[in-house]
């Protein structure tokens, strides 16, 4: 099972938007869908990247808040929105939004002892509860993403937009973040590890994203493969790094290296702590 907190199921989610009036959310996803439909038949070339800002010196990049992660849910910005975590994330938006115009950026930890899937999870729901059209992309091969939280499985999602056999209406869910607002999340799809992430199909997939939202967060695994990561990065601003206090400045030049090789700069620092006991694991 997923996450308890986490309310996102399809049909659910397409029940319930039969059962009301047409909402904002309802008008992005319809978007999506006749969009989706020509831009499939556009063999197109990505847009033009808005460029961050280059450094590899990992005394540079400036660290734009604090994350902490805490053992009895993934979501503290859904499941405690007044709380002192809702708040450190609202913050962290506010600083990217400071710093960078990008509109996409991967989000990564600079080892595998990060919780990134929690950190981009969170900073989706909270720049949607700040009011901003967000989209949360779940591209780790590791089965240790995003998707793991959801109840939805794993697709159709990222990998099927890769292929070109899903477009976004079937390839997104809806997670309700409340206040009416809804988060559109892509999961990973099947077979991901081996998914055309450098398709024309999938650049359209994120052209198309971006002109209905104002961000999008990629989770990605701290060991995706380079050529994976490359692909990913053709797409991206930029990137987030998430590094816990130990991480030695080695380990955050050696990720910056990377991301800037990759075509995607990392832009901020996002430190994690973990409170209480050890973190509980879910499976979706």
């Amino acid at each position: 099972m997923g996450d308890p907190s986490i309310q996102i199921d399809t049909k659910i989610a397409q029940e319930n938007m039969m059962n009301r009036e047409p909402s904002e959310a309802d008008t992005q996803n319809e978007q999506y869908d006749d969009a989706s439909k020509s831009a499939a038949k556009d063999s197109k070339e990505p847009k033009r990247k808005k460029r961050s800002r280059e450094t590899t010196d990992p005394d540079i990049i400036p660290t734009v808040g604090y994350a902490e992660i805490y053992p009895d849910t993934p979501t503290p910005t859904l499941t405690k929105p007044h709380g002192s975590e809702a708040t450190s994330y609202r913050q962290i938006i506010e600083s990217l939004r400071a710093i960078t115009s990008g509109d996409i950026l991967l989000v990564i930890g600079a080892k595998p002892t990060t919780e990134s899937a929690e950190v981009a999870l969170n900073l989706a729901i909270s720049s949607t509860r700040a009011g901003l059209k967000t989209v949360l992309v779940d591209a780790d091969t590791t089965g240790d993403g995003v998707t793991q939280y959801l109840r939805t499985g794993q697709g159709p999602g990222l990998a099927e937009l890769a292929s070109g056999s899903a477009d976004l209406k079937n390839a997104s869910r809806l997670l309700t973040v409340g206040n009416g607002n809804n988060l559109p999340v892509i999961p990973t799809g099947r077979d991901l590890n081996i998914a055309p992430l450098g398709s024309i199909a999938l650049a359209s997939a994120i052209d198309l994203m971006i002109e209905h939202s104002n961000l999008i967060f990629i989770g990605v695994p701290h060991n995706i493969q380079d050529d994976q990561l490359v692909a990913l990065g053709a797409h991206a601003d930029g990137s987030v790094l998430i590094v816990t206090p130990r991480g030695s400045k080695k380990s955050r030049r050696k990720a910056a290296i990377r991301m800037s090789d990759a075509g995607a700069p990392i832009v901020g620092i996002i430190e994690q702590a973990t409170v209480g006991r050890r973190k509980r694991r879910y499976s979706g």
